[in-house]
């Protein structure tokens, strides 16, 4: 994408001894990381069944996006049952992605969670956003 003005967010798990330990988030234009959730480890913020959040790492990524425009390319790494189902995480990314100050949106999805996100985009009228599943590469 060389040449292109790319902003948004990576969702890069951490592993040890093989096991996925904790997940961070990436600004794409700066580079710079902070932890965004842990498994089986108690914080503040949003849960799922496995995974804590980091409450400061999420409201960093949700700023990220919102000072992201305008943009050639707004990437949004990844969607999945908290942003789909319960309007949690990354869901403010349906609001930026609906600007008029990004040319492509892109956006990455947690397998199994197509249909779902398939009828917000429509409900969003995103015929525009490009659309990965969790199993190919962003960059």
């Amino acid at each position: 994408m060389q040449g292109l003005d790319v902003a948004g967010i990576l969702t890069l798990p951490q592993f040890a001894n093989g096991n996925k330990v904790n997940m961070e988030v990436q600004s794409i234009r700066t580079g710079e990381r902070r932890v965004l959730a842990e498994r089986g480890c108690a914080t503040t913020g949003f849960t799922t069944e496995q995974w804590f959040s980091q409450a400061d790492a999420k409201e960093w990524g949700s700023e990220i996006l919102s000072d992201a425009t305008p943009c050639d390319v707004l990437a949004v790494d990844e969607l999945g049952p908290l942003e789909i189902e319960r309007g949690e995480g990354w869901h403010i990314a349906f609001v930026y992605c609906a600007r008029d100050d990004i040319v492509q949106p892109l956006l990455s999805y947690v397998l199994g969670c197509f249909s779902d996100l398939e009828n917000i985009l429509k409900k969003w009228n995103y015929a525009c956003c490009r659309l990965l599943n969790q199993t190919t590469m962003l960059c």
